[in-house]
């Protein structure tokens, strides 16, 4: 499992917009993407800062999302973000995600 981690800095008085542009275009955008698994979004509203994080099953989901998808993310949010987000990847090596999503199934 892999983690698309983005970190973005929020426009002034800009959090509540930008958790109703993540339930209504963002997270449709994933869900659309074969490999996709889950999202967690964090944000220090005292900082002006949020880290998107997305779970995918492969390496190669998470690059083909980052090719055909990442460009629209980005644009869904540009009203409420400054600067350029910084995007990592990583590898996940321990979590309960999956363990989670049994017991709910």
């Amino acid at each position: 499992m892999f983690a698309h981690n983005v970190t973005l800095t929020l426009k002034p008085y800009s959090v509540p917009e930008f958790s109703r542009i993540l339930q209504n275009r963002v997270i449709p955008l994933l869900q659309e993407r074969n490999g996709f698994l889950d999202k967690i979004t964090l944000i220090s509203p005292e900082r002006l800062e949020a880290l998107v994080i997305s779970f995918w099953d492969t390496r190669e989901s998470v690059e083909a999302y980052d090719r055909i998808r990442y460009v629209e993310f980005l644009r869904a949010l540009l009203s409420v973000v400054e600067g350029i987000p910084k995007v990592e990847m990583f590898q996940v090596t321990d979590s309960t995600l999956r363990k989670a999503a049994a017991k709910v199934a």
